[in-house]
């Protein structure tokens, strides 16, 4: 992904996994499907029912509660931006979280934003996954202090969350 025109030049680049499930057991094939079940305060518009519904995972691996914390904040503010499929002339972090386990948090980054809990965390355990697609995206982070930035949605990423996670 470019990064916004106006913004500094970033530190380096950080591998996402964008998935399209397919749930069997659960109603959710939609945007507007997820803004219901989660609450989000987003009014449901025909745009978002029609908008297929993506779950994000970072490509690498980090302690499990910043794991839950990103997969979440990337998949409810849903990053867009001009692509490109030239790689950028900043680091690439490398990959560590295979495919196969990003796809197995799905529904644990889905448990997290569920509102009704008492309705639909029994039906969670019977929940069946499949990818439709998936693909690898490098996003742009510009430096902060001890942080990186989303160049777009400004969520933080500490760098010594990422230089630990490199050896696990």
């Amino acid at each position: 992904m470019a990064p916004p025109p106006e913004t500094e030049e970033p530190a380096c680049h950080l591998p996402f996994w964008r998935m399209k499930p397919r749930f069997s057991g659960l109603d959710l094939a939609s945007w507007a499907d997820l803004i219901r079940i989660a609450n989000l305060p987003k009014a449901i518009t025909p745009a978002f029912a029609a908008e297929p519904l993506y779950f994000w995972s970072p490509a690498f691996k980090v302690n499990p509660a910043l794991y839950a914390r990103w997969s979440r904040q990337m998949t409810v503010f849903r990053p867009v931006g001009n692509e490109t499929d030239r790689l950028p002339g900043t680091s690439l972090h490398p990959v560590t979280l295979p495919l196969a386990e990003a796809a197995d948090g799905i529904v644990i980054n889905l448990a997290q934003m569920i509102m009704d809990k008492r309705a639909l965390y029994p039906r969670l355990d019977s929940l069946r996954v499949t990818l439709e697609e998936s693909r690898l995206e490098y996003h742009p982070f510009v430096s902060n202090r001890n942080e990186l930035l989303h160049a777009r949605l400004r969520v933080a990423i500490d760098r010594t969350a990422l230089a630990y996670g490199i050896r696990m």
